[in-house]
């Protein structure tokens, strides 16, 4: 397994491509830190950075879910620290 054990940074991670990417990698074992802006569900959208980080965890990953907003500098450096 390529990224087992490995911490795998992915944003927009809570839904789309973000979340399908993050799904694939925790079957392999990764750790994925789930950063997006989501944290309360949109009903048009649905997911957050917390049901994504559930789903990760299931799929057989560790997950750290993160809030942050990549157009903020700020945002992303607390989310790397984290």
């Amino acid at each position: 397994m390529l990224f087992k054990d490995k911490t795998i940074f992915i944003t927009g991670a809570s839904r789309g491509i973000g979340k399908a990417i993050a799904l694939r990698l925790a079957k392999e074992g990764a750790n994925i830190v789930v950063a997006a802006k989501s944290t309360t569900e949109n009903p048009k959208l649905g997911g957050t950075i917390f049901s994504a980080a559930k789903e990760i965890e299931a799929a057989g990953g560790k997950a750290l879910p993160v809030q942050c907003d990549i157009r903020d500098e700020l945002q992303i450096e607390i989310a790397v620290q984290k």
